[in-house]
């Protein structure tokens, strides 16, 4: 494994206190809800409708974790986003006063400094409430809950590291994590047969037009991207400006050496609100399992790690998560 990309994948538990009310996508309002409780706690441009013209921007949370701005970076000026959401994968979109509520936030590699800011927001959101607005008594209201333990979760040793409680008395206290996930303490099996299962619907752009159902080169493209350039962004090392760090992993020569002999995926209509088109935008993609088998020593870590990061499009927001099975 080449590169220095770390993670802090954080588990979220809640209680809720008010019914919550979800569309099916849940990861689009979980994301924005984070946006919006980021913004009102930190923003202090909030005239502003873009962060793009904020002269701000070097120095803000928000930008730095959910709206990314950077006129100098190389692939335009919104680099990537350094967070995306696990959204709840149970069936569920009403959630009773008294249930559960879990989900995943992860944020990579140097924005691991606001970790912070975004604990912080994951009780503003419980609090300003989450998900579609409804009547209750006469009233307009939204879902609200606690946060109950907020837990840094390393996939790969199955370790656990509290980092926050809401169910001792007194004032609740956010410790900073002593550990992360590193890409080097990975220890992966020697095998030659996998399952992915991809969770939430992903997207696959291939030749500019979305893939139908798994393909093998355009996934491995993507992911290729996607790691390269949070590595590249928010990595422990620095690079000359035009420099590329050099990758062992070739998506064209890998997907030469592998088989795809089973696909079991199918494609999902999802729609999510968006709140700068002011309409609901499709979001949906291929969900189920795929099995892979060949040389895959190479590509092992990346995909690995990718179960971290998500892949192609609206990871951020949840889209894109798969599960690997050796």
């Amino acid at each position: 494994m080449t590169f220095s990309l770390t993670a802090l994948p954080l588990r979220v538990r809640a209680l809720v206190t008010n019914p919550i009310l979800l569309n099916e996508h849940k990861g689009s309002a979980l994301r924005g809800a984070l946006f919006d409780a980021l913004r009102k706690r930190s923003c202090a441009r909030l005239e502003l409708q873009s962060c793009h013209p904020c002269e701000l921007v070097p120095v803000c949370p928000i930008s730095a974790l959910v709206a990314t701005v950077d006129p100098e970076w190389e692939r335009g000026t919104d680099p990537p986003r350094p967070l995306v959401i696990d959204p709840p994968l149970d069936e569920l979109v009403t959630y009773p006063a008294d249930a559960k509520l879990e989900f995943g936030v992860t944020v990579f590699g140097s924005a691991g400094r606001l970790l912070p800011y975004v604990v912080l927001a994951l009780g503003d959101i419980g609090k300003a409430g989450l998900g579609r607005k409804y009547e209750r008594d006469g009233f307009w209201t939204r879902g609200r809950f606690e946060v109950e333990r907020v837990e840094l979760a390393d996939p790969f040793s199955g370790d656990r590291e509290l980092l926050y409680s809401g169910d001792a008395g007194g004032q609740p206290v956010f410790h900073s994590p002593r550990g992360k996930v590193e890409s080097g303490g990975m220890a992966l099996p020697e095998v030659s047969r996998i399952e992915l299962e991809f969770v939430t619907p992903t997207r696959l752009v291939r030749q500019g037009e979305l893939a139908p159902r798994f393909e093998l080169l355009p996934f491995l493209q993507r992911l290729r991207e996607r790691l390269e350039a949070l590595d590249r962004r928010y990595g422990a090392h620095e690079l000359p400006p035009g420099e590329r760090r050099g990758y062992p992993f070739d998506a064209v020569q890998v997907a030469g050496e592998i088989d795809l002999t089973d696909d079991r995926t199918a494609w999902q209509d999802v729609r999510a609100y968006s709140r700068r088109q002011k309409q609901a935008v499709p979001v949906g993609g291929f969900l189920g399992t795929v099995t892979l088998e060949g040389n895959l020593a190479p590509l092992l870590p990346y995909l690995a790690w990718g179960q971290l990061t998500h892949v192609g499009k609206d990871a951020t927001k949840g889209n894109g998560w798969y599960r690997l099975r050796c």
